[in-house]
């Protein structure tokens, strides 16, 4: 319940605050869009990533990478994440608030040891799926924190043991959050 709670908040500001975004007016002697990289840190669910951003203007793209372990049954399940995101960041009267919406594709490996009639074998996993992501940066000269929501699906998975290979559509995601710290050069 207090999980649903802190997602409805999260969301509803979310919300609240890209419903302020508003075009503002450029100053009369404007620059270009400004270019961007960064690295990062962030949670997705409880899964640590490290990521790296480009961004020109409004537009964004991450890559980010992360790696996790669950047991399963008695076995540790080694996990390997990978997502590519583009982002849209809105424009607000205040320079260090960008509230943002993106999406993009997300995937995941795991390996586990596990016995087939008495002889050790590894067991491969992989899937791929979509990511829609939103939430709001805030910025305090080049550091960026970030926080917001997301709808992963994972749609596609392979599983490869003992040099045999089955692939599968899937339909497996749920709504999880993320938060994280950023570096932009």
């Amino acid at each position: 319940m207090q999980k649903e709670l802190g997602l409805g908040i999260v969301l509803g500001l979310l919300v609240f605050l890209t419903g302020l975004a508003q075009p503002v007016a450029p100053p009369a002697q404007a620059e270009g869009p400004s270019f961007r990289l960064g690295l990062g840190a962030k949670l997705v669910s409880g899964i640590p990533f490290a990521v790296g951003t480009v961004q020109y203007g409004a537009l964004g793209a991450d890559v980010g990478a992360g790696i996790g372990s669950q047991d399963v049954r008695g076995t540790n399940v080694t996990l390997f994440w990978y997502d590519v995101l583009a982002k849209y960041l809105f424009t607000l009267p205040w320079d260090f608030l960008k509230p943002y919406i993106g999406g993009g594709a997300i995937g995941l490996g795991a390996s586990a040891p596990v016995q087939i009639e008495g002889m050790p074998v590894t067991v491969t996993i992989s899937a791929l799926g979509g990511h829609l992501t939103s939430g709001v940066e805030l910025r305090f000269g080049n550091l960026a924190v970030f926080l917001g929501g997301d709808f992963l699906l994972l749609t596609e998975m392979k599983i490869t043991a003992a040099g045999i290979s089955l692939s599968a559509p899937i339909a497996y995601g749920g709504l999880g959050y993320h938060i994280g710290v950023r570096y932009d050069f």
